[in-house]
């Protein structure tokens, strides 16, 4: 350390030259739980101290690019691009949270499976505001290449947005003011810290605080398989990080593959043009029910053997409500082909649907085989999960797998 300077620079010794071993970082706590109200142990440099009117992120923290600034429980940004990573943290599924207060023209996100450098390798969730319209998008970035996973128009949005980005295997989840927005599905980046980046005047809140998490973890239901869901006893809260009768999410034994469902009531709504979930447990053989309701124009499906990726390989037994006739389909996907094996219009639909898959039989009953009954053989797929497929606002109500 020292003092470099040109003619004429004059250095005062009050107060004096001070040099000292700047206080180091630490790691937070494993399993990760960490949360930061920004206000109580903040980084004073004028003092080499923690305390509650330092202007710097405390020693959890890691600035990787630009600076932020913190005062009165605030955490700005205080350069054009800004981010911050937990120091020392590598996992692979999280709930990151924190409110944030975005100036327009700006943008600000949670960082996921962050390994840098600087601004580089990571998934970030996050919304930009365009003169009060936000939009909410899931990027990713691998060697400084950045790719759009999902995006969304949100519309006009005021005051602060609460921020929620949850990922778990290849689901990535992005929430705002507790509402899903946006989903992805990616598997390129698998473990890395958690953080904040965002640009120019974005400000986050210290309260709520920031907060970091594992996120309660897949469950596989036992084989051979017994599973049922009434979506209103064990669903999962990304707010909290728990399996509450309030929770908005799908319960740990369900993946979701594609789009995402949201849940209430004792409902589950798809909430994207197309939605996949799947029980994460491989049988070969299953029998499946549901109760649905299907909007006008909409389709509600289960699925069987389904091995994915994304949408592809399952066999579906799937109901369309097309302006109002209803209409039954068997389907199957290979390699991302769709083939209708069979197709069949219904009278009517009191919304109950039964789909076996036993050996290379497949059958699909509606309302108890009172309205309509489709039967192929099939054995181009052995094996796989069992789940729904629906599009924008159908509803099921039970779910039952055997």
């Amino acid at each position: 350390v020292g003092l470099r300077s040109t003619q004429g620079a004059v250095w005062t010794g009050s107060p004096g030259f001070t040099a000292a071993v700047r206080l180091p970082l630490v790691a937070p706590a494993t399993p990760l739980s960490f949360s930061d109200n920004f206000s109580t142990s903040n980084y004073n440099g004028a003092t080499n101290t923690l305390t509650t009117t330092g202007n710097g992120l405390g020693l959890a923290w890691k600035e990787m690019v630009g600076a932020y600034t913190v005062g009165s429980g605030l955490l700005t940004t205080n350069s054009p691009l800004a981010v911050a990573t937990l120091n020392g943290v590598s996992q692979a599924d999280v709930v990151v949270t924190d409110s944030v207060t975005l100036p327009s023209g700006q943008y600000a996100g949670l960082v996921a499976r962050y390994s840098g450098p600087g601004d580089t390798n990571m998934y970030w969730g996050g919304v930009v505001n365009t003169s009060g319209s936000y939009t909410a998008s899931i990027y990713r970035n691998v060697g400084g290449t950045w790719a759009l996973l999902s995006s969304k128009a949100l519309g006009v949005i005021t005051g602060p947005l609460d921020l929620r980005f949850e990922v778990i295997n290849d689901s990535l989840k992005f929430f705002v003011n507790g509402a899903w927005a946006v989903s992805a599905n990616d598997s390129v980046l698998t473990t890395g810290s958690v953080g904040l980046r965002s640009t120019q005047g974005a400000v986050w809140s210290g309260s709520p605080n920031f907060t970091a998490a594992v996120r309660l973890p897949l469950v596989a239901p036992a084989t051979p398989l017994s599973f049922s869901d009434n979506f209103s006893t064990s669903n999962y809260n990304g707010a909290t990080n728990t399996l509450t009768t309030t929770g908005n999410g799908l319960g740990l034994a369900w993946k979701e593959m594609v789009g995402a469902y949201t849940v209430g009531s004792g409902l589950a709504t798809g909430a994207g043009s197309l939605n996949l979930a799947v029980v994460n447990t491989v049988q070969a053989n299953v029998t499946l029910t549901a109760n649905v309701t299907i909007p006008g124009n909409q389709y509600f499906g289960l699925t069987a053997r389904y091995s994915g990726p994304g949408d592809t390989n399952m066999y579906l037994g799937w109901v369309g409500n097309v302006n109002g006739q209803y209409v039954a389909y068997l389907y199957k996907n290979v390699g991302g082909a769709w083939t209708m094996l069979a197709s069949k219009n219904l009278t009517s639909f009191g919304g109950l649907i039964k789909f076996s898959v036993i050996g290379s039989n497949l059958v699909l009953e509606l309302d108890g085989d009172t309205v309509g009954v489709l039967f192929r053989t099939d054995n181009s797929i052995s094996t796989g999960k069992a789940g729904i497929r629906s599009t924008a606002g159908t509803t099921v109500a039970s779910f039952t797998a055997n």
